[in-house]
């Protein structure tokens, strides 16, 4: 099989791939569609005066940030001790595994979470003698 064979056989993979989540993601919000017509059902039940349509929009992209800001933080936390030229703190390697992450730096909530899990991370190597 020559390369261009291979390279056309992963384009058509990941293709077929993201149509497949595609179908998927459409399946799912047809799926909070009812979900939320239901649930104006039920406020307007209790509530027939109530706008529905004035309810704010939360958005859930920042709290999978954080959410993302698990996971193995210690594993990370080392890695980057290992790759650091110098001595660094503990904002410095919490800064280093949103940036490997991916995650926005300005997000107070996930660089406190970032902060807090590698001081636990370097508290707990430092008391089984890693650092």
């Amino acid at each position: 099989m020559s390369a261009k064979s291979h390279v056309l056989a992963g384009l058509i993979e990941k293709r077929s791939d993201l149509s497949g989540q595609i179908e998927e993601t459409k399946r799912r919000l047809g799926q909070l569609i009812k979900d939320v017509q239901a649930i104006d059902h039920a406020i307007i039940l209790f509530d027939p005066n109530a706008d529905v349509l004035a309810i704010p929009t939360k958005t859930r992209a920042a709290a999978r940030a954080r959410a993302q800001v698990g996971g193995d933080v210690g594993r990370d936390t080392l890695n980057i001790i290992r790759r650091a030229a110098r001595p660094l703190s503990v904002r410095e390697i919490a800064e280093g595994i949103l940036a490997d992450r991916k995650i926005d730096p300005s997000d107070d909530r996930a660089a406190r979470a970032a902060r807090n899990k590698v001081n636990s991370a370097v508290r707990r190597f430092a008391a089984q003698g890693l650092l």
